[in-house]
């Protein structure tokens, strides 16, 4: 990997505010071709009882937030109206909506600390729409997720805030393979899911295109499974989406290490390290950020 991890020992010693959090290392961009240079990305969980703690008092944590990039927050956070934390009660963000972060000038002081601000989408949007009997259109979701994204990010911008970074939330999981369902003993939902990559670039092409006549300089991104969705397939995807135009900033695999047990259990081949290999070499020839996260909910995988 391009991608130096750190030793998470600190965190405990120097960070005892966050109660749930997922910390991940991406690489920064670069031209094709050229080499790039690490980031560490910190997202406290959406819910996590000492977020605000973070900028009311940010002394506690002066170690390390040196060593962080990139401040991430999911789009319930920053988000307005009925996109809002405040106004989706299955949304469990605590005290950790936008009023309060502007309250304790968050912000305001991730660009005084240098620390770059980074939110994620909502592309995953539902498979399914409100009624549960009636599957969402790749249109339907497309339409959805491109005002709430455009939501998150002009509210943070009202806000006095800047945006460097959009993460979509997992597109391809409306297009999953059928051997994820079958060796994870999991319903297939199709017919809800997309039949096709091809319709689903199309749509997740056109949300991308249609954003950056928004904000032009906020880098877009992908965030996707492992290992549900394999290597090749991401690949497939990427080139999909580069023959419509669109070229990811960065793509961050979202590990399921317990998964990963599971694939390792049903005995299927499965080779991490050859993987992550093949994907470094894929994106760092077009100058894509490959980015790897680690949740703190996983550590007691096999694997790891």
């Amino acid at each position: 990997m391009n991608t130096k991890y750190r030793n998470m020992k600190w965190i405990s010693k120097i960070l005892p505010l966050i109660c749930l959090m997922f910390i991940f290392a991406a690489t920064t961009l670069a031209s094709p071709g050229q080499p790039v240079s690490d980031q560490v990305w910190f997202a406290p969980n959406v819910g996590s009882v000492d977020m605000l703690d973070l900028f009311a008092t940010p002394e506690l944590w002066n170690t390390a937030r040196s060593r962080i990039d990139i401040f991430k927050l999911n789009a319930g956070n920053v988000a307005t109206g009925g996109w809002s934390c405040v106004e989706l009660p299955h949304y469990n963000c605590g005290d950790n909506h936008r009023e309060n972060l502007i309250n304790v000038g968050a912000f305001q002081k991730l660009e005084e600390w240098g620390v770059g601000l980074a939110l994620e989408s909502f592309f995953a949007g539902p498979v399914m729409s409100l009624d549960p009997l009636e599957c969402s259109t790749p249109q339907f979701i497309r339409n959805l997720s491109l005002d709430g994204s455009v939501n998150i990010i002009q509210s943070v911008e009202s806000a006095g805030g800047s945006v460097d970074y959009l993460a979509m939330d997992e597109p391809l999981r409306q297009w999953l393979p059928e051997y994820y369902y079958t060796y994870t003993g999991q319903t297939d939902p199709r017919p809800c899911l997309t039949d096709s990559l091809d319709v689903l670039a199309d749509y997740v092409a056109d949300y991308i295109l249609q954003l950056k006549v928004w904000f032009p300089t906020v880098s877009i991104g992908q965030i996707d499974l492992y290992p549900e969705v394999g290597v090749d397939q991401i690949i497939e995807w990427i080139l999909a989406l580069e023959a419509r135009g669109v070229f990811l900033s960065f793509f961050h695999l979202d590990v399921h290490s317990i998964r990963i047990d599971s694939y390792l259990d049903f005995g299927l081949n499965l080779d991490v390290a050859a993987d992550f290999r093949e994907l470094k070499s894929f994106m760092e020839n077009r100058g894509m950020a490959l980015g790897i996260i680690y949740t703190d909910v996983y550590w007691d995988s096999q694997y790891w």
